[in-house]
């Protein structure tokens, strides 16, 4: 009995909902709304695309001087 109660609530809010949708109004509305979400996404992906390039850029960076040095280290040695 528990599982019919629930399939006839489950169904009544599908209908509410499909209702609300079947709205032109309530259907731009939630584009927009859709839009702007995905445009927030993407500019948050790129920011975390710029962000690791840079601290791969600035570890790079780092590994060279420190090779550098050891070469330098290492020169000093053979002398």
């Amino acid at each position: 009995m528990k599982k019919i109660l629930f399939g006839i609530a489950i169904g009544a809010v599908a209908g509410y909902l499909a209702g609300v949708l079947s709205e032109k109004e309530n259907r731009e509305k939630l584009s927009d709304e859709f839009g702007k979400c995905v445009d927030k996404a993407k500019n948050k992906f790129k920011d975390i695309v710029d962000v690791t390039k840079n601290k791969a850029e600035y570890l790079k960076e780092r590994a060279e001087t420190k090779i550098n040095k050891g070469k330098e280290a290492l020169d000093e040695l053979k002398e």
